[in-house]
């Protein structure tokens, strides 16, 4: 057994005793008047288990909030420290010593203020205000950043004894990511609003995820029917009545409209407003099922293509009423007009060469038309004209004497537009001066005779 001395007076001894058998006794020993004494033993067992179960609780709570992701703190309805951990502490940068048991919130709120945590005012005044929240008996929520740049987040709950428990967690890290986000959202959504054209982000379920301003400008959708977790069917209903589509039933159109959409698969489309405008969409699918879509305004585009469309059939108009071929290649080389005459003259469509070099046409030799290819490139990279006489086999089988002739010409803008020739069948002009030579021959020879035969008659 073991006796354990408790306390000594005078006239009293307080001893434990644990027995073998394991119950825990306490005896009282007072001494009587004349010199004997008295003994009480009080059996403690079931205390000292409680002691020692509670103390085990103790030191596991105690681990359990030393390890705690983040501090913790537990005080009376007086304000004063029941309990706390080391973190609380730590994160609030307190000095060693003002946070202890049995402190008080004030003590720790003075603190904080005169460091300047709460910004500019009054101490008194400030602590006040800090305060407040927790003597009103209600949970609380809130973020404060202390002069050290740390951003606490803070939950206050009251305890039925009319005190309040405090968690503390450190949300510096979280509030550094949530700026950095932030602002490359700002960002983005700057370079999206400001971007010369529409994009559109929609989810696997086809509602919209990301819009710029452009294209809600351009389809002058009513206010939120193209914000973010709309269904894209609003729009594309909008869209149909307002013709858009075209004729047809409105649930008829959005169906269609929906159908190709939903597709998994790149597709690039045009649609034209009523007011004429018109829209490119190109649109790819994304991982999660989603798709995005990029909307370009290509109605100045169109509209130039026409009017380079409409001038180039106006200058074929005019071409092919020439009598003589005129072709014309372009910066690679390769023919893009042949006229009416070029194709009668060596009897071929325009389509066998049309987007073909001269290497492709097959009504010249090959080494014709290797030099006529060498001539090409040195005309394009230096300008100037070209002037040739020289033969061609005509579709009737002939050979002609044609005059050549080519030039490199320009764009608007300076750059190199390719090249354009003329050929000028002078055949007939070739076959009179032979004839006019061999008359002149016949003249000369006639006069030499008649000179000679006069000479001898004299």
């Amino acid at each position: 057994s073991t006796l354990h001395v408790v306390g000594v007076c005078v006239n009293r001894i307080g001893t434990e005793w644990t027995l073998a058998h394991g119950r825990t006794l306490n005896f009282n020993v007072a001494l009587t008047p004349d010199g004997g004494y008295v003994v009480i033993a009080t059996d403690i067992t079931e205390r000292k288990q409680a002691e020692q179960e509670l103390a085990e609780k103790e030191a596991h709570l105690r681990v359990a909030l030393d390890n705690m992701p983040g501090g913790m703190l537990l005080a009376d309805r007086e304000g004063k420290f029941i309990i706390f951990n080391a973190e609380y502490g730590a994160l609030h940068e307190y000095p060693d010593g003002l946070l202890e048991i049995g402190g008080t919130v004030v003590d720790t709120v003075r603190f904080q203020a005169e460091r300047g945590d709460y910004g500019p005012g009054d101490t008194d005044e400030l602590i006040e205000q800090v305060r407040a929240p927790y003597e009103h008996g209600e949970t609380v929520n809130y973020e404060r950043t202390i002069t050290t740049g740390r951003t606490l987040f803070f939950s206050v709950a009251p305890t039925p004894e009319g005190g309040y428990v405090t968690i503390v967690t450190d949300i510096t890290e979280r509030k550094r990511s949530e700026k950095v986000l932030a602002e490359k959202e700002a960002l983005l959504r700057l370079a999206l609003d400001n971007m010369p054209g529409g994009l559109v982000v929609h989810d696997r379920e086809f509602n919209y995820v990301v819009v710029n301003d452009w294209i809600k400008n351009f389809f002058g959708a009513p206010a939120g029917l193209m914000d973010a977790g709309q269904p894209t069917e609003g729009l594309l209903r909008f869209l149909a009545d307002q013709g858009v589509y075209g004729p047809g039933n409105t649930d008829d159109l959005v169906k269609q409209r929906l159908d190709q959409i939903t597709k998994p698969q790149d597709t690039v489309s045009e649609i034209t407003m009523p007011d004429g405008r018109i829209l490119q969409l190109r649109r790819q699918p994304l991982d999660d099922g989603g798709n995005a879509v990029v909307f370009v305004d290509i109605t100045e585009i169109k509209q130039a293509e026409k009017a380079v469309s409409d001038q180039l059939k106006f200058v074929e108009a005019l071409v092919d009423t020439l009598p003589n071929p005129v072709f014309v290649k372009d910066a690679g080389l390769r023919y893009t007009i042949l006229n009416r005459a070029f194709q009668d003259v060596f009897g071929i469509a325009p389509e066998q060469h049309i987007g073909q070099t001269v290497m492709d046409i097959d009504y010249l030799s090959l080494p014709l038309r290797r030099e006529l290819r060498d001539e090409d490139r040195q005309l394009i990279r230096t300008g100037g004209t070209r002037y040739a006489e020289t033969t061609r086999r005509y579709a009737d089988g002939k050979d002609h004497d044609v005059l050549y002739w080519q030039t490199r010409f320009e764009l608007s803008d300076g750059e190199i537009g390719g090249l354009v020739g003329l050929l000028v069948d002078v055949s007939e002009q070739k076959n009179l001066e032979r004839e006019l030579a061999e008359s002149r021959e016949q003249f000369h020879s006639l006069a030499n005779s008649l000179q000679v035969a006069l000479s001898s008659m004299s």
